[in-house]
């Protein structure tokens, strides 16, 4: 058998050609997927912010319609206990109310006789 011989520094090395296909491409998925994650977490907080004005306007409006509806009374035990229990808003519903069925009735009677 023959011993190896390990006195000697001289060693045959093989060189081969390095690529840097596989760098690139590592550092251009790292780059893309950076990208991408940077333009999705801006796309989300544009998105959050347009809902979030999207629900204020909504509220604005809502607020707006129920102000032009005006505030309606509500009536308790003691309002029925007055000898005058409609407020006076009521009472002019009311009475409009009465004017404009007045003529209605009036106008048939007549054409029934």
């Amino acid at each position: 058998m023959t011993s190896p011989d390990f006195s000697s520094t001289v060693k045959t090395h093989k060189h081969r050609r390095i690529s840097l296909r596989t760098p690139l491409r590592c550092g251009f998925t790292i780059l893309l997927c950076s990208c991408l994650f940077a333009g999705a977490a801006e796309c989300r907080a544009r998105l959050a912010q347009e809902a979030a004005q999207d629900v204020a306007e909504a509220a604005r409006q809502g607020r707006t319609r129920k102000e032009a509806k005006g505030t309606k009374h509500v009536y308790t035990e003691e309002d029925l206990r007055r000898a005058k229990i409609l407020t006076a808003d009521d009472e002019a519903r009311v009475q409009a109310r009465r004017e404009q069925q007045l003529p209605s009735r009036v106008g048939t009677s007549a054409g029934a006789l």
